[in-house]
């Protein structure tokens, strides 16, 4: 199987996906500092919040998880189809034009688009397209940085649907139906959401599109993507075929049918028409059909099988992933209520349930395919199995830490301002999960850490063999 894909890309892929699984906890880190501890960093604009928190956001899905995703795709659509990816060169430009996109985003919103950066005389040439910050979450990437990606998610979805319509294999498998549809999907919702919604759209409208751009962008993106790796790499590991195909496809047109409708979830209580805020609840309920499917299908595929869940640093990854997705399901179910929104909306238990299903879910799945995906491209086993158990372990507690404090944390806050309290105290009364947060940070990042130096040692014994 080995000359039908391209390892070489594949393993640049994910080493991109590495160099962001340190970077991001560190950020987060930074992040976390002024918040119980004032004062602690030097007091320099680009360590701020308000340019250190999309540098972050943006750095999980686009840097760590894309970056894994996209080197995922390299490997399982040669192997599912029986033939190599279409137009092979496409996928080397769309390394090359992602990374310096996401790098250069990062580093813009860092700082202000080039002005805060000591002694650099910016150019007027500059000020169309790589200006600051748009101002819209998941979305603040400057206008020339919005161009190259969506000119890669364009690339990367020409080679995937030649490929299938090419294909020697006469079934489509899940994953297949999973990875083209977030594709095709994504290339839409990042190019209409960040060439069109901020330029062109404005007022209540822009607010709804873009409830629109971030439901879509974590439900029809990270979590399709996420599940492609899952039903892939948990059968073939686990030694057991997958439980129901058909429950797969159930899950993959139920996500189709009511992931779009969830548009204006973030947005209830507000001027938006009363029937669409409606609509989204009844479809944020809907949601956790496909997500259930999913979360069954591997868990009873792995049903008796968890003794090599213990033996492999991929399937407890994606074994993890499952039950955060699971979980995170359900908090996100809940926000779709206007009562339980009132109440939690402005705290930090959205926070919570999104870290659950993009940091948990998505990511977990991502991890634990490229761990996966390394061995095979390498020819080896993992060099060591106990830094991936010592990497699980930390990313469990790190970031189920994280999950549960800031979900603690805004329960505690929303209920401190129902019941009457002073902004400010209830503020206070945070000052604790933020201590976690620097905590969990740390371990992310020592989990980072040791999953670079796995894979790596792992390339360089496979070269010495």
């Amino acid at each position: 199987m080995e000359e039908l894909e391209n390892p070489r890309l594949v393993r640049l892929w994910i080493l991109a996906g590495l160099f962001w699984a340190m970077a991001v906890p560190a950020v987060w880190i930074a992040l976390s500092f002024p918040l119980h501890s004032p004062g602690i960093l030097p007091e320099e604009p680009w360590l701020s919040f308000g340019r250190l928190w999309p540098v972050a956001s943006n750095a999980l899905v686009f840097g760590l998880f894309s970056s894994l995703a996209f080197g995922l795709c390299a490997h399982m659509v040669p192997r599912l189809t029986g033939v190599p990816m279409a137009f092979g060169g496409l996928g080397w430009l769309s390394w090359l034009l992602w990374n310096a996109g996401v790098l250069l985003g990062c580093a813009l919103l860092a700082t202000d688009g080039g002005r805060g950066i000591p002694g650099f005389d910016r150019p007027a040439w500059m000020d169309p397209l790589f200006s600051g910050s748009q101002g819209i979450e998941l979305g603040e990437f400057p206008l020339g940085i919005d161009i190259l990606l969506t000119l890669c998610f364009l690339l990367t979805t020409v080679q995937v649907i030649v490929t299938l319509l090419r294909r020697a294999e006469p079934m489509m498998y899940a994953s297949l139906w999973y990875t083209a549809g977030a594709l095709i999907w994504t290339t839409l919702t990042y190019g209409l959401g960040n060439l069109l919604v901020p330029h062109l759209i404005g007022g209540l409208r822009e607010t709804a599109l873009h409830g629109a751009y971030l439901s879509n962008l974590l439900g029809l993106w990270v979590v399709p993507m996420g599940t492609a790796a899952a039903y892939y790499f948990v059968p073939p590991a686990a030694d057991a075929p997958l439980f129901s195909h058909r429950l797969a496809f159930i899950g993959f047109w139920t996500l189709v049918l009511f992931q779009p409708i969830v548009s204006v979830a973030p947005y209830l209580l507000t001027p938006i028409p009363e029937w669409q805020q409606t609509l989204s609840i009844v479809a944020g309920v809907c949601v956790l059909l496909p997500a259930w499917a999913t979360v069954c299908n591997v868990f009873i595929t792995l049903w008796g099988r968890w003794d090599k869940v213990r033996t492999s640093a991929a399937l407890k990854f994606l074994a993890l992933g499952t039950a955060f997705y699971g979980v995170g399901s359900l908090m996100a179910a809940t926000l779709s209520f206007r009562d339980v929104q009132q109440l939690l909306q402005f705290t930090s238990y959205p926070d919570a349930a999104w870290l659950a299903v993009a940091g948990g879910g998505g990511v977990l799945w991502i991890v634990g395919g490229a761990y996966a995906a390394w061995e095979r491209t390498a020819g080896r086993e993992l060099f060591s199995e106990d830094l991936g158990h010592w990497h699980f372990c930390l990313t469990l507690l790190g970031l189920g830490g994280l999950v549960i404090v800031l979900a603690a944390a805004g329960l505690v806050q929303g209920n401190m301002l129902r019941y009457g309290a002073d902004f400010v105290d209830a503020l206070a009364a945070q000052r604790w999960a933020w201590f976690a947060r620097t905590g969990a940070g740390v371990l992310l990042a020592l989990g980072g850490m040791l999953f670079f130096f796995n894979l790596l040692l792992t390339t360089r014994h496979a070269a010495e063999a």
